[in-house]
């Protein structure tokens, strides 16, 4: 997505090392993946949903 976007999505993960893991499907080459702060994620997605049915 770009900067400061994220999007939910399923991502199968391979073997893992120390704090490494290698993502055999569900990313491009170059994109990240959160694993810490996720709930700060879905508290902003319910802050901009809130936002959106506001101006409705």
């Amino acid at each position: 997505m770009g900067n400061h976007h994220y999007q939910k999505r399923p991502v199968k993960v391979g073997p893992r090392l120390k704090d490494r893991a290698v993502i055999h499907e569900g990313l491009n080459p170059g994109e990240h993946v959160v694993i810490e702060g996720a709930l700060l994620l879905r508290a902003e997605q319910g802050s901009a949903l809130q936002k959106r049915q506001d101006q409705r």
